[in-house]
Formats: C-alpha cells, structure tokens, sequence
C-alpha cells in the first residue's frame, strides 16, 4: 500500500489520520517545532516549509493537505469561494461576507452578519470526479487550543446538505478533502466558511465502513448516530535530532 503523506501535520486531524491507518506507513510534514504522533510506530516526521514540502513526496504518495496554509499555489479566500457556494446552492443559503481580513490560513478572516443560530453542522469529506465520501456532523464542542478541536460531534441524517455540499464542491472542481461549516437558522441551514482540508473524523469514517482515502464512485455517506469524542491532554516531551 501506498505512504501516506500527511502535509502541515500540527493540527489535530493528523493524529485522527494515524489512528485510522495503523497499516500505513505515514509521513508528517510540519514547520512546527511540536507535533503529536511521536507515539505512533508507523509515522515518521520531516521539516519543511509550504514552499519545499513537495521535494520530500515520492511517486505513489497519497497526499493529505490538512491546513490551507500548505497549499500556497491556490486560492482559497472566502471572498472567491463563498460566491461561487451562493451561485451554485442559493444567495439564501450563504452568509455574506462583509469583510476580510488577510490570516496565516490562506482562507481569510470574514466578517459576517450576526444570527440566531440552533447550533452548528459541518460536511467533512474528500471529493473527486467520479464521487465523494461525505459524514454530516452535527457539532457540540469545539476547543481552541494551538488548533481549534473538534472535542464531540455526532453524525446526523441530511440530505439536503449533502446534495447542496456536492453541488459546491462541483462548482468549485473539488479534488481532495473540504470542511464546510454550516449554522442552523430560522431559515434553515447557511454555509458561513469551507476549507480545502479535512478535521479529525478519519476514525470515525472507518468505523462507518468508509474509506475516505480511497476513489469514490458515486456519494458514500456516513450512516446517523456515529459519535466523536476527543480527549485532549498534554505530556511532557524531548526534543527530536534534526
């Protein structure tokens, strides 16, 4: 089987991919001086930048971005991608963006109008040509550390949203992972952001029989009722040779 290449390797969804493929050998790319993983016999570390990851993937390596910030030659501003969601779901499905200012994500920071919500949904997967692997989760708790946690989600039953999430993707030419963050309104469910990069549900995909790494033909969904808890907690640690 194919390394798996995990690219900006510092926020939680790394450990998420090494918990899910214990029989695949896996690379963290990071610039960060800390990362999680060190107890994983299967992963290996290496030092880069956003701008010299690339002389370290070999032919054959399935590839996961997993910060927007790593993937400096396309634009993913919320000002670009958000029209583009409205245009192919609805004005009235988007949150307008009244605002953005420039952040080290490469997706920006919006300013957007204030609402009522329910709660918060998200559609994580990977997206191709031919299908996707999609789970439509249904937030209880983030926690923002050095990384923004996903501590507790649950996936929920909604067609709607997967339709309307396919139909962005497609709009956009997804090929690879996104995470789109929806708030439930009076009026229904409304897209505020998307990122290009997955969050910490590769457990959680497998253990609804999906393998979000592999070629998906047609939409593969995750069943309602598959529940994520994460447990974050800090240990003491030694500095690694270069």
């Amino acid at each position: 089987m194919s390394r798996i290449v995990a690219v900006g390797a510092e926020v939680q969804a790394a450990s998420s991919l090494a918990l899910a493929y214990g029989d695949r050998e896996i690379l963290f790319i990071s610039d960060q001086p800390v990362l999680d993983g060190w107890d994983f016999t299967h992963v290996h570390f290496a030092r880069a930048s956003p701008h010299t990851w690339r002389a370290l993937v070999g032919d054959g390596d399935a590839v996961v971005p997993m910060s927007a910030r790593w993937m400096v030659a396309d634009d993913w501003s919320l000002t670009r991608t958000l029209p583009i969601a409205a245009a192919a779901i609805g004005v009235e499905h988007v949150e307008r963006v009244h605002a953005e200012l420039t952040d080290p994500h490469g997706c920006g920071v919006v300013f957007q109008q204030q609402l009522r919500t329910a709660g918060t949904v998200m559609t994580i997967g990977r997206f191709g040509r031919d299908g996707a692997a999609l789970g439509v989760f249904r937030v209880f708790e983030e926690r923002f550390f050095r990384d923004v946690i996903l501590q507790a989600a649950e996936t929920i039953s909604d067609a709607q949203l997967v339709e309307r999430s396919a139909a962005i993707a497609s709009a956009l030419h997804l090929d690879g992972f996104c995470t789109m963050n929806w708030v439930l309104t009076d009026a229904g469910a409304r897209l505020t952001s998307l990122r290009p990069v997955p969050r910490a549900v590769f457990v959680t995909f497998r253990r609804g029989g999906i393998d979000p790494l592999a070629t998906a033909i047609g939409i593969a969904v995750l069943p309602p009722g598959l529940r994520l808890n994460a447990q974050p907690h800090y240990a003491s640690y030694q500095p690694l040779p270069a």
